[in-house]
Parts: C-alpha cells; structure tokens; sequence
C-alpha cells in the first residue's frame, strides 16, 4: 500500500481526490531547473528526497497508520495541504479499499490458520 501512495503523491503529484496537487510558481520552477530537477510545474514534492524517504507506516497514539518519521517532514506535509488547500496524505477512497481488503485478508488467515 505504501508503494501506491508513495507513487500517487510524489511521483504523479496527485490528491487523495486524485487531482493535481498543484503548479509550481514560474521563479521556483526555474530554482528546480537550476538545480538540476525536472522542468515539470506539477507538483511531486521531491526536491529533496526527505519527505519521500520520511513517508513511512507509523505507528501514533495506538494507532498505525501512514506518515512522517520525523517532525520536519510532518510540518512540511502541514504547510503543502494548506498551501495548495488539498488533502494530500490521506487515502484515495480506491486506496483505503485496498487497505480494508488487505487487513481483512490477513486477519482471516492469522485467525484459520
């Protein structure tokens, strides 16, 4: 599951309502340029690996689930969903099936053996 999310957010740049994130402004678009990064304005988030990289199964007030692994990234996914007035980290409704599905799945074989 993490690799679809993964994949969805910072490589297609899409929402959890799987539409774009965003645009990157023309002056950043030409700071990623500069910097090597691709001259692409939709929003992935990787201008840096760390987010990506951070983005991990968590586990958080006794409940698992996906996020950041350090305070950096969780600040930065705050900002971006405020910035571009998405919800970007959440499950798509196709993603949380899949989670359901799975969960229900392996609960049934630990159970019958």
């Amino acid at each position: 599951m993490i690799g679809e999310t993964k994949n969805r957010i910072f490589t297609k740049g899409l929402a959890s309502d799987n539409s774009a994130i965003g645009k990157y402004s023309a002056g950043y678009l030409k700071t990623r340029i500069r910097k090597g990064k691709t001259a692409s304005s939709k929003v992935i988030l990787q201008f840096e690996p760390r987010m990506v990289n951070d983005f991990s199964v968590i586990e958080s007030g006794g409940k698992v689930g996906l996020g950041f692994t350090n305070d950096t990234s969780t600040d930065k996914s705050f900002w971006v969903e405020n910035t571009y007035d998405k919800s970007i980290f959440d499950h798509t409704p196709g993603e949380r099936e899949r989670v359901i599905k799975f969960y229900n799945q392996q609960t049934k074989r630990i159970l019958n053996g």
